[in-house]
């Protein structure tokens, strides 16, 4: 493996690569850091029978190339004339996903903040193609930063308040990785712009960034990162048998789209019907009583109703339910909890009532719908 541990999708491929090895009799993985330097005739002193690279370097491409040993890229580096085998993520794909995403919560207004890296630009075709095909144009976001005292840098994103302050939102913004979506988390954060309200967001990788170093959890596309790794050693093993390599990069999709606070909303433009969105997300796993819902927005009950049936298609209780719901749904698949300890979880109290209003939402009892979606271990 000629890949740089310090990199989250590397090391996540790595796993994956590790993962086959495993399965292997009598094999041996050496994991190398691919340092620059004058070329790369030292590789050849390891005597290997074939190589997983993560790279963009044009001149290490070349050398595997020429040098004959079987070698696979797991990065998406721009294409290059001749060049190794790629087994990479759809990043296109990966756009589209996070566009679907955004249309589906009703969103009008998009934005895109990534980098000069063909990755990025993979993922913004995906995402601006997908908008286009609905009749929605995007922009793209370019940080300006400042230096604060104490030498930390804040990231500020221009374009992105001007856009909120002209009353164009809610905004979704789609971001290269999480760790764009931090910096555009913490630029709303640090002007008080309301999330997910007026600016929606998604990052790619699900990585710990998404669920915990940032102001509020996000949203984020999630890779089939030792999926990656994972096949790439076994498309490898088939070439240093001798079959032949495949001349077109092969894709793998993304899994899927982990939504958090950043992009659970339904886009409405109506303040006073944000304001009972808000308090029903933040309040809606608890023991909510839509009467205090109503007195804290400020406005009559029955014009709470009208209007917020108007902007979402449902009312604030059904709203209430939809959340329980969908948090029922994510224990159920991915955890080992009792019924009865769901039912606490997800704001219905007891397993009675989860039972009754589940199967009357999904048509399913909360233990078929367990069977039918629990996700295995995670494995390649």
């Amino acid at each position: 493996m000629l890949i740089r541990l310090s990199d989250f999708y590397a090391r996540t491929v790595a796993a994956g690569i590790r993962g086959f090895v495993r399965a292997q009799d009598r094999w041996v993985c050496e994991a190398i850091v691919p340092e620059m330097g004058e070329g790369w005739d030292w590789l050849l002193e390891g005597n290997w029978d074939g190589i997983v690279t993560f790279t963009y370097d044009a001149s290490l491409i070349a050398f595997l190339e020429k040098s004959g040993i079987p070698s696979i890229n797991v990065s998406n580096a721009p294409p290059l004339p001749g060049g190794i085998p790629r087994l990479v993520s759809d990043d296109y794909a990966v756009g589209r996903l996070a566009a679907e995403h955004f249309l589906e919560r009703g969103l009008r207004h998009f934005a895109y903040f990534g980098n000069r890296s063909n990755v990025s630009h993979l993922r913004q075709k995906g995402f601006g193609d997908t908008l286009a095909d609905a009749g929605f144009p995007h922009e793209e976001l370019w940080p300006d930063f400042k230096i604060e005292k104490g030498g930390w840098m804040r990231t500020e994103l221009p374009r992105m308040e001007k856009r909120v302050a002209g009353g164009f939102w809610p905004l979704g913004v789609f971001c290269v990785n999480d760790l764009y979506a931090r910096h555009v988390i913490g630029c709303c954060y640090t002007h008080g712009i309301q999330m997910p309200e007026q600016v929606a967001v998604a990052g790619v990788n699900n990585s710990e960034v998404a669920d915990g170093l940032a102001e509020i959890p996000f949203s984020s596309v999630e890779l089939q990162i030792e999926k990656i790794g994972f096949e790439a050693a076994q498309l490898l093993a088939g070439m240093m048998d001798g079959e032949p390599a495949p001349a077109e990069p092969v894709l793998i999709p993304p899994k899927g789209l982990v939504v958090r606070q950043s992009s659970d909303l339904v886009a409405v433009n109506d303040a006073a019907v944000a304001r009972a969105l808000r308090l029903i997300r933040e309040n809606a796993l608890k023991q909510i009583d839509i009467g205090q819902v109503v007195l804290k927005v400020g406005i009559s009950r029955r014009l709470l109703e009208m209007r917020f049936r108007a902007a979402t298609g449902r009312s604030p209780y059904a709203e209430v339910v939809r959340l329980r719901i969908e948090k029922a749904k994510s224990l159920l698949a991915t955890g080992d909890l009792p019924v009865s300890e769901v039912a606490e979880a997800s704001g219905f109290g007891q397993a009675k009532q989860l039972h009754a209003i589940f199967t009357r939402e999904t048509g399913m009892a909360p233990s078929f719908y367990r069977r039918l979606y629990r996700q295995p271990p995670t494995s390649p």
